[in-house]
């Protein structure tokens, strides 16, 4: 063999090693490569879908059920809120109002002038309140018992104790002093 045949056989084992490098390349990246997924995987992912997507529609569901109680207790909230400013400023209200006629039933004094009638806890006048003293002097007891109870007045003791704290509690402090205790 001539060094022209010898360089010629060096080149081809050279380009053929090449190739062979080139080819083992391709051959690997084939093998690297992830095979297409079969029909029973493809179904087995879309079923976790449908589950995560089922868990996030019922977590939905939670989260809208939660709010719409949510809506529902603030609601709640207000309506007692705007119950209780009511009665706050029912008892302010009334609070002013019997203060005035305590006030003014304080300078009562004889039996005939009339009273000033005081308001119940809801602010509302009583039926059958005494229109002097001399109409708490003729209560009978149930009529006593009725506006104590009313008024959230002790309803305990004589009849005579009774009357005392009505005319008392009505603001009769010169005439309850100085008439009851002749009774």
């Amino acid at each position: 063999m001539s060094d022209s045949g010898i360089l010629a056989v060096i080149q081809a084992l050279k380009d053929a090693s090449v190739e062979a490098e080139q080819h083992s390349h391709v051959s690997t990246d084939v093998h690297r490569r992830d095979p297409e997924p079969s029909i029973a995987d493809m179904r087995a992912e879309m079923r976790q879908m449908k589950q995560q997507i089922e868990q996030q529609s019922q977590n939905h569901s939670a989260i809208c059920n939660d709010l719409a109680s949510l809506r529902s207790d603030v609601h709640t909230i207000r309506t007692d809120m705007a119950a209780f400013k009511i009665d706050v400023v029912n008892h302010l209200k009334t609070n002013d109002a019997n203060a005035t006629a305590r006030l003014v039933n304080s300078w009562t004094t004889d039996t005939k002038t009339p009273l000033v009638p005081l308001r119940d806890p809801w602010y509302q006048m009583l039926p059958g309140f005494p229109h002097n003293y001399e109409a708490i002097e003729t209560m009978s007891d149930n009529e006593l018992l009725l506006i104590l109870e009313r008024y959230g007045l002790e309803t305990s003791g004589t009849h005579f104790e009774k009357k005392k704290r009505l005319a008392r509690f009505t603001g009769m402090t010169r005439l309850t002093l100085d008439s009851m205790e002749d009774l």
